[in-house]
């Protein structure tokens, strides 16, 4: 349980980073063009990070209840 709400915390920190690098890669910012450069295409998708990052939170719960029905 503590793995899935760990990888949701980074994937979700991980979507913010692109979404903020997203808005400022057209400012010129020098550590925005880095960060979209790895991250390809969920800079301009950032929502799809945020998807998984909600899919491990399930998975957290899911993992949760039913250790506890055991």
């Amino acid at each position: 349980m503590r793995a899935f709400l760990l990888l949701a915390v980074v994937i979700g920190a991980s979507a913010y980073l692109a979404h903020a690098a997203s808005q400022q890669l057209y400012d010129g910012t020098p550590w925005a063009h880095n960060v979209c450069s790895v991250a390809g295409r969920f800079c301009k998708n950032p929502e799809w990070l945020a998807y998984g990052a909600g899919g491990f939170v399930i998975l957290a719960l899911l993992s949760f209840v039913f250790s506890r029905s055991s």
